[in-house]
């Protein structure tokens, strides 16, 4: 087979996209007629899985639910296999389930359930590291019928799988920039704080949900098309001094001090939103500041404390009526303000309110504030 270069190239640019290697897997895939595949990273030392990329169809969300019901079956038999194959194995050498297992395939449960649930027949995983306290594996699944791995794609293989373990390398430390952002922050969405990690193009890397909320106004900061921040500024100068400064900050050329203030003009014309820019290295040292980017802090002074009540509506199974109330109460509201707000009578009002007591075990307006705030966690779904 001839080397496909383009896929060569994708393996390198998916690393810092939302969703990484999901594109050359899929191009893996279809390249040798598999179902699909993926890349798993175990930590030997935790003996537990750390990483998951999947090629498109597992992110399919009926695959997806698919894919969790295996894993709830046969979760500590594959944990098992991981650690008997990634400890025997080679780099690059490709083991079947018949070899990891010790079993015909046929007699290996995970099998059977994967051939009647998802049509896998036959799969392979080969080993992509060479540090012993990690397995990183890339996994071939075929579908029933295929003839499987034979040696000429087995040999094909090897001229992309030093790539997919070079480009893991490069991963890591922008995967622990990003647990470490993280946890930075949840603590500023409490805070009501927006935070993002800039390029130095003015790219967003990162951003914690209160930076999410400002962009959602739509009044004068945004993100264009290419991913990149746009914001308001009635001076020309005022723009290209946040430029300017996160150029320097992004190139390392500051002192450990460095910092920037400005403020983004609202198109409505209401008070600006407060921004601070600095280098990453200023928040989260040494190894991070590699990355080559800046953290922007921006404070909207016009915001209101608000209390989420999502978990609320989920977990207590609120109305979309109720949850509205809920939103309002937990936000000090009371019930003459419910009612005008809603346009529903305060009787409408105080039986919402007292449906809403009950479901959250409540008594009090005083007491459901403090269960939302229990509930109100600064953590989201990834999208």
């Amino acid at each position: 087979m001839n080397t496909d270069h383009a896929l060569i190239a994708d393996v390198y640019k998916s690393v810092g996209s939302s969703t990484p290697f999901t594109s050359p897997l899929d191009q893996l895939s279809r390249r040798y007629g598999a179902s699909g595949s993926s890349i798993i990273l175990n930590d030997f030392a935790e003996r537990s899985v750390s990483g998951l990329f999947l090629s498109s169809n597992y992110l399919d969300p009926k695959t997806a639910v698919l894919v969790a019901q295996f894993m709830e079956l046969f979760g500590p038999g594959e944990q098992a296999l991981i650690q008997r194959v990634g400890v025997k194995h080679e780099r690059y050498s490709f083991v079947s389930d018949e070899e990891g297992y010790g079993l015909p395939s046929a007699e290996i449960p995970a099998n059977i359930w994967n051939r009647k649930h998802l049509g896998i027949d036959r799969r392979y995983a080969a080993r992509l590291s060479l540090n012993l306290a990690w397995f990183d594996a890339l996994t071939l699944n075929f579908p029933t019928g295929h003839i499987g791995l034979t040696p000429e794609i087995e040999g094909d293989l090897k001229n992309y799988l030093i790539h997919f373990s070079t480009a893991l390398e490069m991963a890591r430390p922008f995967r622990l920039l990003e647990a470490r952002f993280n946890a930075i922050s949840a603590v500023l969405d409490k805070l009501k704080v927006g935070i993002a990690l800039l390029t130095d193009k003015g790219s967003l890397a990162l951003k914690n949900k209160r930076f999410d909320d400002i962009l959602s106004q739509q009044d004068g900061v945004a993100v264009t098309q290419q991913g990149c921040l746009e914001f308001n500024s009635t001076q020309e100068s005022e723009r290209s001094r946040f430029f300017s400064n996160l150029k320097t900050f992004c190139s390392g050329l500051h002192s450990d001090s460095g910092q920037a203030k400005f403020t983004f003009d609202r198109k409505s014309g209401n008070a600006g939103f407060v921004a601070s820019l600095c280098p990453l290295g200023t928040l989260i040292s040494e190894e991070a500041e590699a990355a080559n980017m800046a953290v922007l802090i921006v404070k909207d002074p016009l915001s209101e404390d608000q209390i989420s009540v999502d978990v609320m509506k989920n977990l207590c199974r609120l109305t979309s009526a109720e949850t509205e109330v809920c939103q309002m109460l937990v936000n000090g509201r009371k019930i003459d303000e419910i009612a005008s707000r809603r346009d529903v009578s305060p009787n409408t009002a105080r039986n919402q309110v007292a449906s809403i007591f009950e479901k959250t075990g409540s008594n009090s307006q005083s007491q459901l504030i403090r269960f939302a705030l229990s509930m109100d966690l600064p953590v989201e779904n990834p999208t």
